[in-house]
């Protein structure tokens, strides 16, 4: 017995994933273990989330592209709070405790590298990638590769 659900598609999700929400899984995705998906996400084919990765769009959508990956520990958020409230206001589940809102894109054939951090309103373009541990607060154009907290241009990433 495979620890992964098989879709119709191609796809495979592991029996050990979160999904809670409006997810739309494209053809030969990959989703494994202790992954969490929740809100509106719209993944494209042969899109590859990893281990512990983590999409929270519950203030607005993700869209993966095709041929697009999360590397491990990865975390994509579309909305943050603010670290001043307290109490029952505190609640990221409530739209008028957030202070940063805005849809994310990963372009076809992106990557974001393990544990890395995308923020809300983000869109990375095509063929980009993003190094390991990185912080993306601002856009990253096609082809571009960016590291570090926060992520930075460091080289063109040449087109497959």
């Amino acid at each position: 017995m495979s620890d992964y659900d098989i879709r119709e598609n191609g796809a495979m999700v592991h029996r050990l994933a979160n999904l809670h929400g409006d997810i739309q899984i494209g053809a030969n995705s990959r989703i494994d273990a202790f992954v969490t998906l929740s809100g509106t996400v719209r993944l494209g084919a042969n899109v590859h989330i990893a281990t512990g990765a983590c999409i929270f769009a519950n203030s607005a959508p993700v869209t993966m592209g095709d041929n697009s990956g999360l590397s491990p520990g990865a975390k994509v958020f579309t909305g943050t709070t603010d670290p001043r409230l307290e109490g029952p206001l505190a609640n990221p589940q409530r739209s008028e405790c957030m202070t940063r809102l805005g849809a994310v894109t990963i372009g076809e054939g992106s990557v974001i590298g393990t544990n890395s951090v995308v923020l809300p309103g983000v869109k990375i373009g095509t063929n980009a990638m993003v190094g390991a541990l990185s912080l993306v607060k601002q856009s990253i154009p096609d082809h571009e590769v960016w590291v570090g907290s926060p992520a930075r241009f460091v080289r063109i990433r040449e087109p497959l």
